[in-house]
């Protein structure tokens, strides 16, 4: 299928992809598993298509995945198979690891982004519950300079555009017990209908530190604090699971959901958290 015409910019440096973000009806290229898709709906539909397409591809300084003693900073072009594959991710890190292996095909993986995940700006994407449960924070360049954002703020802000997203950073904790749990929908596009990011800290058999992060595809992935406050400072010994998962918040699960979804959001956070303690 041939596109609407538009003028492709391949910049080899961030400021200069910055300074084209000046120009009027511009999308950012970055994996393109998206973007190219959009593109021909878009031509399909009769709509109006971007005027220019700015892709990301050859800026080094936006890829790669980078340990230190405190964090891991991750460039918004690492592939999502480079996430899956790193040892440092994997040590450190497992939610990103067991999420990226739920996202698409192996050529998909291949082709798409941390960034383009998380910037697409569709609310079911995998990514944005685990970095919200990670308590990651988002790095982004633009005309104004630099910004920093976590993402939870991000996400809560309907991931509305910051500029060209550079980095994300994540600060490695002691003791860090998460899981991953997702429920599939069965489209053209292989996303999910529920998907599940807890991520809690194990200090000396106390639960602190909980992120419960639910995205029931009725709109960006969002934190369940009254399951939070549930498992915090609980005694790893006294969490009963099954009182766990009803206290998910009704404000997360209940926001025009059937009944199924209702209860397969309790179901996952029993399974994530009976994983948690077989692993404590």
């Amino acid at each position: 299928m041939l596109l609407n015409p538009f003028t492709y910019y391949s910049p080899k440096s961030l400021a200069q992809a910055v300074e084209l973000l000046n120009k009027p009806n511009c999308k950012i290229l970055s994996g393109g598993t998206i973007l190219i898709a959009n593109l021909k709906m878009f031509k399909k539909r009769d709509i109006k298509s971007p005027e220019h397409v700015i892709s990301l591809r050859h800026i080094p300084e936006l890829k790669g995945i980078t340990s230190t003693k405190t964090s891991i900073e991750i460039g918004a072009m690492t592939t999502l198979d480079e996430l899956q594959k790193s040892q440092d991710v994997a040590n450190n890190f497992p939610l990103i690891k067991d999420a990226c292996t739920h996202i698409g095909t192996t050529p998909i993986r291949n082709m798409a982004t941390m960034g383009g995940n998380l910037t697409c700006r569709f609310s079911w994407t995998e990514l944005g519950s685990v970095m919200i449960a990670l308590n990651a924070v988002l790095k982004f360049s633009s005309s104004k300079g630099e910004k920093i954002i976590s993402a939870e703020n991000y996400f809560a802000n309907q991931a509305k555009d910051e500029g060209i997203l550079t980095k994300i950073i994540i600060t490695k904790k002691e003791n860090l017990l998460s899981a991953y749990r997702r429920i599939g929908k069965k489209t053209l596009i292989d996303k999910p209908s529920i998907s599940l990011s807890v991520a809690v800290e194990n200090c000396n058999d106390k639960l602190t530190n909980c992120r419960v992060v639910f995205n029931t595809g009725n709109g960006f992935a969002q934190r369940d604090t009254k399951a939070e406050n549930f498992l915090n400072e609980k005694k790893v010994k006294d969490i009963l699971i099954q009182q766990a998962a009803q206290n998910t918040s009704a404000d997360i699960i209940s926001k025009n959901l059937t009944d199924y979804k209702q209860h397969m959001c309790g179901e996952l956070l029993k399974q994530a958290l009976d994983e948690i303690m077989t692993c404590k």
